[in-house]
């Protein structure tokens, strides 16, 4: 289970914010020069991220690191809570992590903007806890989930 409350440094953290809303709007671009879909349909899912930078440790046996370094002038960044877009969706239900977000009159802000945006698309949201068991150690839901999917409908078409 996480935390309790999280003191969230939001004011601290803009600039990772706008960082990754920069490359996220590039990355959406990109997509939608290669699939037909309007941007209006684009369905919005909120997301918090904190940097993850760092100078890494040369290697003495003059192999190269295991880890990803980051581009010279660009930074990396890791979710700061969990992400609800590496969810499974099965029919017209979405599994997906609990974010723990802000409480706001007794409701998570991210859980109920979650199932507002899923909810355009049709999407019933179910929410599991993977805070401690994918999220620490820097995965997510998705890491811990497998499905079989039904790959003969042409949906490209």
């Amino acid at each position: 289970m996480a935390p309790s409350s999280l003191a969230i440094p939001i004011s601290a953290n803009q600039k990772t914010q706008k960082y990754a809303q920069k490359d996220g709007d590039h990355n959406l671009e990109l997509l939608l020069e290669e699939v037909p879909l309007p941007p209006n349909e684009v369905l919005r899912i909120p997301a918090l991220f904190k940097n993850f930078t760092y100078p890494w440790p040369s290697n003495l046996d003059g192999l190269p690191p295991r880890l990803h370094r980051a581009a010279p002038g660009r930074s990396q960044v890791i979710a700061f809570l969990l992400v609800a877009i590496n969810g499974v969706v099965i029919g017209s239900d979405g599994l997906t992590a609990k974010p723990w977000g802000p409480i706001v009159d007794d409701h998570d802000t991210l859980e109920q903007a979650m199932r507002d945006v899923y909810g355009q698309a049709g999407i019933k949201v179910h929410f599991v806890d993977d805070f401690m068991s994918h999220h620490v150690n820097g995965g997510g839901f998705h890491c811990g989930t497998n499905t079989l999917r039904d790959t003969r409908v042409e949906w490209w078409s």
